[in-house]
């Protein structure tokens, strides 16, 4: 069983966004999975690592410029919600190569879920009926 699940709850009735969303949701079981391996590998959980942070930055990217397109009187808002999250992932990336592995893995993984459910149900579903009205569905 994976350790975050996917449930409609978290839908933003925007089937692009919700994909990418579910992708995250994976990434963020392949890093529990791996942060909880004993033994893992430092090289491993440090691609997964950098994973989140390359596939965040591509769907941060995505809702932005949908943001940008359509005007969403929230962008900057929104954005900024987005850019302290990549600074956080990036300040958990630098811990984790100075070997903060064991306090970094609760702290990473804790705030990554929470972060994630907390602002696709607060933040992002707030564009939702923005975006349907748009014909983004």
């Amino acid at each position: 069983m994976a350790w975050m699940e996917w449930t409609e709850e978290y839908s933003v009735d925007i089937v692009k966004i919700d994909d990418q969303h579910k992708k995250l949701i994976g990434i963020i079981n392949e890093l529990y999975e791996a942060l909880s391996i004993e033994g893992s590998k430092k090289e491993a959980i440090n691609k997964v690592i950098g994973e989140l942070y390359d596939y965040t930055q591509y769907h941060f990217s995505a809702e932005e410029e949908l943001m940008r397109k359509f005007s969403y009187p929230q962008y900057i808002n929104h954005k900024s919600a987005h850019d302290n999250f990549i600074m956080k992932v990036v300040e958990f990336q630098n811990e984790y190569r100075q070997g903060r592995i064991m306090v970094l893995s609760v702290e990473l993984i804790q705030f990554v879920r929470d972060w994630l459910f907390n602002h696709i149900l607060t933040v992002d579903k707030q564009y939702s009926s923005f975006f349907n009205q748009q014909g983004i569905k």
